[in-house]
Order: C-alpha cells, then sequence, then structure tokens
C-alpha cells in the first residue's frame, strides 16, 4: 500500500452565491426538459473492453487515511500520465487508452478509482477531497522521482475535475493537461438536458435546499444522494456509482472560479471530444476552451460519442500523437542523473 507524500490541503474549495446562482440558472435547461434516452451503442464499447489483461490493482492511502483504488501500467519512467474517470464511472475504462501507452514506450500510466466509484470508499462530505486525492496521489509520484515530467488527463465529469485541479496551487508542476469530452461547468450550454440521458434521476427540491445550504455554509447533508444515473447502463457492473451526493456533483466539477483561466502557464493542454458527444455539444467546445485556456488544442473527432473517446482508434492515434509531439522521447543521462532529450535524424 502507497501512502500520501505530504499532509498539506492543496485546494481550498468553496461554494458561495454565485455558485448557487449558476446552478439555478442551468437547473430549468437540464433538468425540468423531458429526459432524454441514453444512447447505450457507444457505451456499449466501454462494456466489451477486454479486462484479461489489467495490472494488479493497488491502493493509495490519502491524508485523511482513506484508500484509493488505482493501476499501474508500465512504461517508460520519465514521462507519467494520471487518468480520472468520469461521473458514476472508474478507472478501468480507461484501460484501453492506458494499454497502448504503456506498450507503446510512450507514458507509464495510472487510472483512479475516485472515491464512492470502483474500488474506493464510500463518496466525502468535503467537496476539496477528490482534487485532493489527485493532487497527493501526483505529488507522491514527483517524491520518488523529482526529474519525471507528469500530465494528468480526465474524461467528462473527471475533466471537469481536471479543470479545476489546473486553477488552483495543485497545477504547479504540471507538465501537461488532457480532457476527453470533458464537463466545463454547470451554466456552459453545451451541456445536454439530463447530459443526454446519463442522469436518470434527480431529487429537484433537495439539490436545491442543499444548495442554498452550502451557499450557507451548512455542510452537513452534502453526503445524501442527490441524482442517480442510468440504471440500464449501470446495473451490468458493480464498480458504477449508481447515486450522486451535492460533494461528487459539485468536486467533480471545475470548482468555484468558473469563469477563471487554467493556471496552466507554458504546459500544453489538448481537449479532445467526439461530434456526436452523447451528454455534452462538442460545437461549443472551441469556445470554451478559447476562455479558460486560450492556447489550448482542441479536437472534435468525426463520429464519435461521449464514451468513443475512450477506445476508438482514431482518438486513441489522436491522443499519444499528442503526447509524443509536446513530450518527445526522452532517455536518461547516467553521469549525470538527468533527462536530456533523444535527437532523432
Amino acid at each position: 500500500m502507497w501512502t500520501r507524500a505530504s499532509s498539506d490541503r492543496p485546494v481550498a474549495n468553496r461554494f458561495g452565491w454565485l455558485d448557487a446562482l449558476a446552478f439555478v440558472r442551468a437547473f430549468p435547461r437540464i433538468a425540468l426538459r423531458r429526459r432524454l434516452r441514453l444512447g447505450l451503442s457507444t457505451f456499449a464499447r466501454i462494456s466489451a473492453i477486454d479486462v484479461r489483461h489489467l495490472p494488479r490493482q493497488r491502493f493509495f492511502t490519502a491524508s485523511d487515511g482513506a484508500d484509493i483504488a488505482y493501476r499501474n501500467y508500465a512504461g517508460p519512467d520519465a514521462l507519467h500520465l494520471v487518468l480520472i474517470h468520469g461521473s458514476a464511472c472508474f478507472g478501468d475504462q480507461f484501460h484501453v487508452l492506458a494499454r497502448r501507452m504503456s506498450e507503446g514506450g510512450i507514458a507509464t500510466v495510472h487510472t483512479l478509482d475516485m472515491r464512492g466509484h470502483g474500488q474506493s470508499p464510500g463518496h466525502p462530505r468535503d467537496f476539496a477531497r477528490y482534487a485532493e486525492d489527485v493532487i497527493e496521489y501526483v505529488r507522491a509520484l514527483a517524491a520518488e522521482n523529482p526529474l519525471r515530467r507528469i500530465v494528468i488527463g480526465g474524461h467528462s465529469a473527471g475533466g471537469g475535475l481536471v479543470s479545476a485541479i489546473a486553477r488552483g496551487p495543485g497545477a504547479e508542476g504540471i507538465a501537461g493537461w488532457m480532457l476527453f469530452a470533458p464537463f466545463m461547468n454547470i451554466a456552459d450550454p453545451g451541456v445536454k438536458p439530463w447530459f443526454g440521458g446519463w442522469v436518470a434521476r434527480i431529487e429537484r427540491l433537495k439539490l436545491a435546499a442543499v444548495v442554498v445550504a452550502n451557499a450557507l455554509g451548512i455542510r452537513r447533508y452534502n453526503s445524501k444522494p442527490l441524482l442517480a444515473f442510468d440504471r440500464e447502463a449501470c446495473l451490468h457492473d458493480p464498480r458504477f456509482a449508481r447515486e450522486w451526493p451535492f460533494t461528487a456533483i459539485f468536486g467533480f466539477g471545475p470548482g468555484p472560479a468558473q469563469a477563471r483561466r487554467m493556471a496552466q502557464g507554458s504546459a500544453p493542454l489538448l481537449l479532445l471530444a467526439g461530434d456526436r458527444d452523447d451528454c455534452f455539444e462538442a460545437a461549443h467546445y472551441r469556445r470554451a476552451l478559447a476562455r479558460i485556456a486560450p492556447a489550448g488544442e482542441c479536437r472534435i473527432l468525426a463520429g464519435l460519442g461521449h464514451w468513443d473517446i475512450l477506445v476508438d482508434g482514431q482518438a486513441l492515434d489522436a491522443a499519444m500523437g499528442w503526447i509524443e509531439r509536446h513530450f518527445p522521447a526522452m532517455e536518461t543521462d547516467i553521469e549525470s542523473g538527468e533527462f536530456r532529450h533523444v535527437q532523432f535524424g
């Protein structure tokens, strides 16, 4: 079992009246319209992943003592890619991408099960815990070898979580960011009603009450279930989270500074999505990315849905090509103990 590198709290996540107002404005558009039926065709590709070659599951101990499940796909030590799954999901959905990156000699890949998902313990009462778990994991990787370059990526709501990290002190030292069909924020016009049908039920009155309570600083109701996901999609696999409390609804989003730019500095960023995304209107991504990360690269791939982006060959090639372009192969200078770029041709 692996333990954290530091007990410092790297994220201060607050919920205020501006956030409450964003929820109130977005609510009629997302949850008061007729619920869409989730198209399970792209979701089925995730369900069909061959899991016979999954690496051994391990556990990382966070600063509050909770054990966070993860898998490690061995590759070059010079570059490590940490991947965060989306709402209700789990890290094994990155298996195809992680294995390709690992076996292709591109990066060592880590897939995490966030709290309340996969094999990790239940949801926390603190919004910031999800981001803190990722940052503590990344800091532990960096402590093992300070010469490593670390890229953080996230799919769907996991992309929202990654963008929250990129807006705060946890962004320091991160070499790059990858957003796979990301959730931008609750007020973004690209969010489809009921997230395309992925969300099956919302406790509307309870959610409204908890939103107001949090704006007043009351947190005691944050761990109560407030929304449920498509049962037909989730029932076949116990690793799915069936319901989400308010901590997950807010914690997996980009955080309270929704209008602020990502603190990416000179670190490259890739946003990868399909033009047939089930949950979000992909046409809005370029404008949204221009607001939060003007230097980021946005690629919209033809014919791909929300979960296709994690398994389709076109998407995998785009992700791997971006990594190879921005993080060319490196080798170790044994005498100096430093990494240097490999020169080709």
